[in-house]
């Protein structure tokens, strides 16, 4: 929580899934750079006074937490040791043209072993009647499809259950993660939908655009515990360039 135009959006948006249940706790994080002097402490204090008058009174927890220390890994640790549910973060994204590049939102998510909801700063309208779950043969860990369960059954909203595959190589129709999708989504209104595209990417950018979707779900390996960990490729260009809100399971 840096106070930027970003994180503030991402702090707002975060009250709106709270306000589906109350019982969450919200804790928001800030760190004070290392070679930064005690007077930005205080400026953060203050600036998380004023944030506390924007809490509704449906918060029944909030904990603010001052760390300082080098930026990404100051994080990492300190969410590792409050060991959330679920981290949300803001970002500003790049262009197209910078995707060679990196943010701090990317390479927290690559860091962290944790579900990461990532809010880009431009988002004006807050909604979710469309999740869509990016999912292929192989899910990791399958437990994690709950916070997505949760969510769909908070706001009412339908599970878009999306494969990407190849033309050449379509999945039979023993999808063999089917027992698993339907043990958490089957009391949903969920769809599962086989899209044929050469580049993942395109197909879930077409799909995500083509069904109003508001939330983009993926779950990467890149902390795989049961398979081959990926190098995060996908998730990092999803990360720097989705324009709605893209929850990491992982």
């Amino acid at each position: 929580m840096n106070f930027s135009d970003s994180a503030l959006n991402a702090f707002r948006y975060a009250l709106t899934l709270i306000k589906a249940d109350n019982h969450v706790q919200l804790i928001l994080v800030n760190v004070i750079e290392i070679d930064e002097h005690s007077v930005e402490a205080m400026e953060a204090m203050n600036q998380f006074e004023t944030l506390k008058s924007e809490v509704p009174d449906y918060v029944e927890r909030l904990e603010i937490v001052i760390k300082h220390g080098v930026l990404i890994d100051t994080i990492v640790e300190t969410v590792t040791a409050l060991n959330p549910s679920l981290v949300i973060m803001g970002t500003k994204g790049k262009s197209k043209s910078l995707m060679h590049s990196e943010s701090n939102t990317s390479m927290l998510v690559k860091k962290l072993d944790r579900s990461v909801m990532v809010i880009p700063q431009h988002m004006d309208q807050i909604r979710i009647d469309n999740i869509a779950v990016a999912v292929d043969d192989e899910i990791d860990s399958p437990h994690h499809l709950e916070i997505v369960r949760n969510l769909a059954e908070w706001f009412g909203a339908k599970v878009h259950v999306l494969t990407v595959q190849q033309p050449v190589a379509r999945l039979t129709p023993e999808f063999h993660q089917a027992d698993t999708l339907s043990f958490y989504f089957d009391e949903l209104d969920y769809h599962h939908t086989f899209a044929e595209d050469t580049d993942v990417l395109h197909g879930i950018e077409n799909y995500v655009e083509d069904h109003a979707i508001d939330v983009l779900t993926i779950l990467p390996k890149t902390h795989a515990h049961f398979g081959q960990p990926s190098a995060g490729q996908l998730t990092r260009v999803l990360t720097l360039q989705s324009k709605i809100p893209l929850l990491i399971l992982d």
